[in-house]
């Protein structure tokens, strides 16, 4: 998870990281297990921008359903 914010952080300092990052992090998130959802939204979302905003969304609503009550009260905040 480190990597992810790592990775995150780089994406969130340069615009031109962001384009090329944003899409790996995003495919992370989709493949992640369900426990490590939360956290790893929090570390990509200091990387998400208003035009990368609607496909972050995506995925996390299309993970949402594989959560606990407790993971999806996490991830909400």
């Amino acid at each position: 998870m480190a990597g992810v914010r790592t990775l995150a952080g780089v994406a969130a300092a340069n615009p031109r990281y962001r384009k090329k990052l944003v899409p790996i992090l995003l495919e992370q998130l989709q493949v992640c297990s369900p426990r490590d959802i939360p956290v790893q939204a929090a570390s990509i979302l200091t990387s998400v921008a208003a035009g990368n905003r609607g496909p972050f969304l995506e995925v996390i609503e299309s993970r949402t359903h594989k959560l606990t009550a407790a993971q999806s009260t996490r991830l909400r905040r």
